[in-house]
Order: structure tokens, then C-alpha cells, then sequence
């Protein structure tokens, strides 16, 4: 093998597999059957045998789409700031709500020892600071 062939190898062999890519990829993209969210995903037509398959597949084709940024705007910094006011309100309300209650809770604990919140109490009670975790 000369020196000079081995130069021009690589650089050839690189551009005659690209090619073959590139002619096999628009190969593939003729031939590719046309259902809705296949778009990168060819299907086998042989294998969706009964409706029920098919839509089966474009469920799961569905739940693999790219979720797309939602579109915002631009607010302005007297926006921000209310915004901000806001949800602080909405956290120290809450912050004093739990606070209230846990007070209260903690009050009759040392009043009556055996008294003791319900079901109903105990999932309101647990709501509240979920409710505060949240707001965090």
C-alpha cells in the first residue's frame, strides 16, 4: 500500500459512508408509513395487526412527544414585586394558621392528656402543612 493511498483512504472512505447514510436515511424516510406521532419512530405494519395495537401505539407514541416550554411574557419589575407581595401573604397566613392550630392542639395535650385529634382532624391538620410546604 503506497503512502499516498493511505492518505487519501480515510477522507474517501468517510464521504462514501456518509453518502451511504444519507441514502439510506432518505430511503427510509419515503418508505416510513404515515401515522400521527411517528414521526422518528417508523412503524412495522405487520406487528399493529388489530385496532386495539394500533391504539396502544399512539398512546405510547403520545406519552413520548417532547413537552414544549410554555409560553410566557415579559412582566415588569412593579409586576414582579405585587406578584411577590403576594405569595408571601399567602405563606405567613398560612405559617400563622399552622401555628394556631398546633398552639391549640398543644394546649389541650397539656389540659387533658388523653385527648387526641380524629381522623378527620389529624388529615386537616396534615393538609395545612402540606399546604405550608407548598407555599415554600
Amino acid at each position: 500500500m503506497s503512502t499516498a493511498k493511505s492518505k487519501n483512504t480515510p477522507k474517501k472512505d468517510s464521504r462514501e459512508a456518509f453518502e451511504l447514510i444519507s441514502a439510506e436515511m432518505q430511503k427510509a424516510e419515503t418508505q416510513r408509513p404515515v401515522f400521527p406521532f411517528t414521526q422518528h419512530h417508523p412503524v412495522n405494519r405487520e406487528r399493529l395487526e388489530t385496532v386495539k395495537e394500533h391504539e396502544e401505539h399512539l398512546r405510547h407514541e403520545e406519552r413520548l412527544r417532547m413537552v414544549l416550554q410554555p409560553v410566557t411574557r415579559p412582566i415588569t419589575c412593579n409586576e414582579l414585586i405585587t406578584e411577590m407581595k403576594g405569595i408571601y401573604a399567602g405563606l405567613i397566613m398560612v405559617e400563622a394558621k399552622c401555628c394556631e392550630v398546633d398552639t391549640n392542639q398543644h394546649r389541650l395535650l397539656q389540659d387533658d392528656p388523653q385527648s387526641s385529634l380524629n381522623n378527620e382532624q389529624w388529615q386537616a391538620l396534615i393538609a395545612l402543612h402540606r399546604t405550608l410546604l407548598h407555599e415554600h
